[in-house]
């Protein structure tokens, strides 16, 4: 039995998984997340402010303490599109090796959408045809199998930079449309998907006061619900949205964005639900792992 912990540095949170793979899956034994907001907090060319570097680098050293009744334990730490696109990125690794002795891996477009892919499609071995959406704070990772290919699409497009950026559901279609029209052939494809925004509206769906991962993987999410969902939350002020059952207050500001994103790719690819993942890209970092080592 092989115990890892995956911290994932993200634009809207940083997050840790702890689990052992045992008998050829990865069972999750804890799982943290802070909100930290790092793609949201950039300076004029593209640089992370001291501040958003400082609060990731206080939830490293918070998540470290937690790991340490652990004997042995594989850690790896990936970044994603907040660091991967910041003009001071070698600044921030330096600073995490410095305070943590951590080695941050930053991850293309490519290899997060791989990573997605690998952790959503390894939970759900019976879909046939599966084509996994990963709307993240900064990007938005698409990701299906044609023969015996994974191929990938990394997009600019988050929850947090449409946000931060105003994009309205037009702006994300027309960002989207050149390259989505291509995979409207792939008629049998089963969308999956993962990352905060899409299991946030799986618990806001159900109506969970607590959130409840074994509740939220496997639901179904209709697009005539996540339609609605998105028309209520684009009437209320943000403070009603903090109050939304199921939706944590954090991402009560980037919710619209992100639904707007969720839909846009729905709408482009024609399909009327979705299914919704627990295991994402953290969980496709330990399958990676585990490929090196065999």
């Amino acid at each position: 039995m092989q115990y890892f912990a995956v911290i994932d540095i993200g634009s809207n949170s940083t997050r840790m998984l702890v689990a052992r793979f045992f008998n050829d899956k990865i069972l999750p034994c804890r799982t943290y997340l802070r909100t930290t907001r790092l793609g949201g907090a950039v300076e004029k060319g593209g640089r992370l402010t001291n501040k958003a570097m400082s609060k990731t680098i206080g939830v490293l050293k918070e998540y470290l303490g937690y790991l340490s009744p652990y004997k042995e334990i594989s850690k790896v730490v990936i970044a994603t599109s907040a660091v991967r696109e910041a003009s001071n990125k070698t600044e921030f690794l330096e600073r995490v090796k410095k305070e943590t002795c951590l080695d941050v891996r930053i991850l293309t477009g490519k290899e997060e959408a791989l990573f997605s892919y690998w952790g959503a499609t390894n939970e759900f071995r019976e879909i046939e045809n599966p084509l996994v959406i990963d709307v993240g704070g900064g990007s938005t990772e698409i990701s299906f199998k044609e023969k015996e290919n994974v191929h990938t699409l990394s997009k600019n497009l988050g929850s947090v930079v449409c946000t931060e950026n105003k994009l309205t559901y037009s702006d994300i279609l027309n960002r989207l449309e050149p390259e989505l029209l291509y995979l409207k052939n792939f008629k049998e494809t089963q969308l999956i998907g993962t990352g905060g925004t899409v299991t946030t509206l799986a618990a806001v769906d159900q109506k969970l006061a607590c959130y409840d991962p074994q509740k939220v993987h496997s639901h179904v999410l209709r697009k005539d619900k996540i339609k609605k969902m998105y028309k209520a939350f684009s009437r209320m002020s943000l403070e009603e949205r903090k109050k939304v059952t199921g939706l944590q207050p954090d991402r009560a500001d980037i919710i619209v964005a992100g639904t707007m994103i969720v839909l846009a790719i729905m709408d482009l690819l024609d399909k009327d639900k979705i299914i919704v993942s627990e295991s994402d890209l953290l969980h496709g970092a330990i399958w990676n792992e585990i490929s090196k080592s065999n």
